[in-house]
């Protein structure tokens, strides 16, 4: 027979079982909510604020770093034991219409100012974006705000002039320029100038003026040279010259002393045929010696009447004469200079009137200087008036 009892039991063991599951189960459940609920309670890294640079800043160098803060809990239990004792930092960083990117990371936990040094420097003229992601121990994360920075600009010279390049001893140079993006302008070897100016300065010797643009991230600069020209008076044109005219009917060339810019000067009155010359020479080998470092020449003239072309001729032992026309010139009152590079100067054998392009002119082997005004605008009635010259000079660099 079945041993009712013995089956009773055996259920009542089976009831048992399955109530102390369940009642695990529950208990399992019921701590898994507790955890959960827990960790939702628990609070999430702090909020990144107070970013360095600050959001929409500008002129920023390309040496710097990214700083923000975490606010310090006024418990110092959830501070020392807390799921922010120990959170970690992602710094995200791109420039303006790129993704951002993880550039670093920075430890946190303990509240106050973190800072992330980049590993290369910034660009310049730049719009950066950056934000910072917020890890704790429990991986719970806070992403902070977008923040946006630009660097500062390259320093520029927009403008750097001079108002000539070889002056003579005594006369000024003028110099004017223009920077941009600067903190601080230098011109030597004037000093510390604005952005933005003109100086006229006297050089005493050759002289290259250098201007340098400056901010704290860089620099530009541009030079330029001012070549000081010594001058040396080869003749002050007040006596010993003779007239000469063409042989096409140009007539009453006459030649007289002026007032000249110190002393006296020559003058010389002329009428010229259609297309004729008239003109005056001097023997001068003694006042061109020691003058082979010389690289220019030149006079002063003042004129009325038509206007004419005026050239130098420069005869050596030779025979050898050397030209430069300077073409017609400007009537003038005053005195105005007239200079020419000496290698400018053109070569014709004498007589035959061709060109000696393989001789070079030596003014030490000068012995005549001549001045001739001709009729090259060719009017057909011929043309007359006068040219005063005075001061013939020769310039080398000093």
């Amino acid at each position: 027979m079945i041993d009712l009892f013995e089956v009773a039991m055996r259920f009542a063991e089976i009831v048992d079982n399955i109530k102390s599951r369940h009642q695990m189960a529950l208990g399992a459940l019921i701590m898994l909510i507790a955890i959960l609920a827990a960790y939702v309670a628990m609070p999430a890294p702090p909020h990144p604020e107070a970013p360095l640079p600050e959001n929409k800043a500008v002129d920023i160098g390309l040496e710097t770093s990214l700083q923000w803060s975490e606010p310090r809990y006024p418990i110092p239990f959830v501070t020392q034991f807390g799921p922010n004792s120990q959170v970690s930092y992602d710094v995200w960083m791109g420039t303006e219409g790129d993704g951002l990117k993880l550039v670093g990371r920075a430890n946190g936990g303990k509240g106050g100012n973190i800072s992330h040094s980049l590993a290369h420097p910034l660009t310049p003229e730049t719009a950066y974006l950056w934000h910072i992601t917020a890890t704790n121990r429990i991986y719970k994360t806070t992403s902070g705000p977008l923040w946006k920075f630009s660097t500062m600009p390259l320093p520029a010279i927009v403008r750097f002039e001079s108002d000539r390049s070889t002056v003579d001893l005594g006369e000024p140079v003028t110099l004017s320029w223009s920077a941009t993006n600067a903190t601080k302008v230098t011109l030597e070897p004037l000093g510390l100038v604005p952005l933005a100016g003109t100086r006229i300065h006297i050089p005493s010797k050759n002289t290259v003026y250098t201007l340098t643009a400056q901010n704290e991230i860089g620099e530009d600069s541009a030079s330029i040279s001012a070549t000081l020209l010594r001058a040396q008076m080869i003749d002050p044109m007040d006596d010993g010259w003779r007239a000469y005219r063409d042989q096409m009917g140009s007539t009453e060339i006459n030649i007289a002393p002026t007032k000249g810019r110190t002393r006296e000067a020559l003058d010389m009155s002329y009428y010229l045929v259609r297309d004729g010359w008239a003109g005056v020479s001097k023997n001068i080998s003694k006042s061109l010696e020691n003058v082979s470092r010389a690289e220019q020449i030149g006079f002063f003239y003042k004129s009325g009447g038509a206007q004419t072309a005026i050239e130098m001729r420069l005869t050596d032992r030779n025979g050898t004469t050397f030209g430069y026309s300077w073409g017609v010139v400007p009537t003038s009152s005053e005195w105005r200079a007239l200079r020419a590079e000496l290698d400018d100067f053109e070569c014709w054998h004498p007589g035959a009137g061709a060109r000696c392009d393989d001789e070079k002119l030596d003014l030490n082997n000068v012995i005549n200087l001549g001045f001739f005004v001709s009729d090259e605008v060719g009017r057909r009635e011929g043309s007359s008036g006068w040219t005063a010259i005075d001061d013939v000079q020769t310039f080398n660099q000093t």
